[in-house]
């Protein structure tokens, strides 16, 4: 483990969590994640969108972390669809949630039954639980 990857307390960088019909995947980087949405009992890569801060901002302090504010609005993001058109507005969505929660970048992968609200909610659950488990410093 190299020394930047000891700073950010990167223990296992490799994770993975389930919810009823979703998993979700991923690798934790220094300066960012790679994620994959998918239903879980067909796993596949989907729609790829890539987003990040284009001005990175510190969280101000600690009542900020707890409070799960966005630390990074909107306007300082930069989003872009790679590949892919199924799913594209949540995939667009939930890879813009986490960067402004996080203020790092992220590669995220979704793949579910298109424009189906119940899986984009359970996606989000995912991500919640993604985001309490994987605290930046």
């Amino acid at each position: 483990m190299d020394d930047q990857t000891k700073e950010k307390n990167i223990e296992e960088p490799y994770f993975q969590l389930e919810s009823n019909n979703l998993c979700l995947a991923g690798i934790r980087f220094v300066n960012g994640f790679f994620l994959v949405i998918s239903e879980k009992e067909s796993l596949k890569l989907g729609t790829m969108a890539i987003s990040l801060p284009t001005f990175p901002k510190e969280r101000e302090n600690e009542a900020s972390k707890k409070s799960r504010r966005p630390i990074i609005d909107r306007k300082n993001l930069s989003t872009a669809t790679v590949i892919g058109t199924r799913n594209e507005l949540y995939t667009t969505a939930l890879a813009e949630k986490i960067v402004s929660l996080t203020g790092e970048m992220v590669y995220l992968s979704v793949n579910f039954q298109e424009n189906n609200e119940e899986l984009f909610m359970e996606a989000i659950g995912l991500i919640d639980t993604f985001l309490n488990e994987n605290e930046t410093e």
